[in-house]
C-alpha cells in the first residue's frame, strides 16, 4: 500500500512517539470500551516500553498496509433518533464499535492527513471551517 514510490514522502514515514502520544492524549476518558472491553483510560495508563511496542505495532501495519483481522471488526448498534416513531429504519443513526488501540491509530493518521492537507493548502477555508468544527 505505502510502497508505492508516487505516496508523498511525508505520509509514508513511520509515526514518531509524538504522534503517538498527542493521539493518546486526545483520547476521552469517558470513551466506551470497544469489542474487547478495553477501555480508554487503559491506553492512557501504558508507560513508555508498552508505547514502544504499541508504536511498533503501528508502523508495521501502516508500513505493510495490513492488520489484524480483529482490528477490522466492529459492533454496530442501531440508536434510535430522540423524538421520532419506531417505524422506520431511517429513524436509527448507526454507531460502530470499535477498539480503542483501532481509534487511536485512525486519529493517528487522521492527524497527519489533516496536517498534509493544511500545508500543502489541500482544503479551501470553507472546507478548513467544517474540518475544525468537526474535530472539537
Amino acid at each position: 500500500m505505502l510502497k508505492n514510490p508516487k505516496v508523498d514522502n511525508k505520509a509514508g514515514k513511520n509515526f514518531t512517539m509524538r504522534e503517538l502520544d498527542s493521539a493518546i492524549l486526545n483520547i476521552r476518558s469517558k470513551e466506551i470500551a470497544g469489542p474487547n472491553d478495553i477501555p480508554p483510560t487503559f491506553l492512557k495508563a501504558l508507560d513508555l516500553w508498552a508505547r514502544f511496542h504499541l508504536l511498533h505495532i503501528f508502523n508495521t501495519f501502516f508500513r505493510e498496509g495490513v492488520c489484524a483481522q480483529v482490528w477490522q471488526n466492529a459492533i454496530i448498534i442501531p440508536l434510535f433518533k430522540v423524538g421520532k416513531q419506531l417505524l422506520s429504519l431511517l429513524l436509527f443513526c448507526p454507531v460502530s464499535l470499535i477498539l480503542c488501540v483501532v481509534k487511536t491509530l485512525e486519529r493517528m493518521i487522521a492527524n497527519r492527513l489533516y496536517a498534509m492537507a493544511e500545508e500543502k493548502n489541500w482544503i479551501i477555508i470553507i472546507q478548513l471551517r467544517y474540518v475544525e468544527f468537526n474535530y472539537e
